[in-house]
């Protein structure tokens, strides 16, 4: 008779490592992650001053909707727009984002444009 148990090997892509990672730095769980991007579709988290964050992209009429709502083109009250409709975690308000870091909802709000395809991922091509 042996004493050899049979073992189980689970095999987790470098992904789910990384992912496992985040959702400990942020609290969170795994399948809350997975919640988040079922009702989201694409989210990405940063870390910003030592916090991390998670956002998902921006739609074209979201943004159309900002604008229109924003009177005489003002940039800051913008960003707060963006940076509270698409926070994920944690949830702040435009309020909330004020009372933040000068710089958050800006630098928010430019990884929000850069996952939402207003800036390209790689430098042209010269043909």
């Amino acid at each position: 008779m042996s004493d050899v148990v049979d073992e189980e090997v689970v095999v987790v892509s470098p992904e789910e490592k990384i992912r496992a990672e985040v959702a400990k730095q942020l609290g969170v769980t795994v399948a809350q992650i997975e919640d988040w991007k079922k009702q989201f579709g694409k989210i990405e988290a940063d870390k910003i001053g030592g916090r991390w964050f998670v956002y998902r992209t921006l739609r074209r009429s979201e943004m159309k909707q900002i604008r229109q709502g924003v009177q005489g083109g003002d940039d800051l009250i913008q960003e707060e727009k963006i940076a509270a409709r698409c926070l994920v975690h944690p949830k702040l308000n435009e309020m909330e984002l004020r009372e933040e870091e000068a710089g958050l909802a800006t630098t928010l709000c430019e990884l929000i444009y850069h996952f939402s395809g207003y800036t390209p991922d790689t430098a042209p091509i010269k043909l």
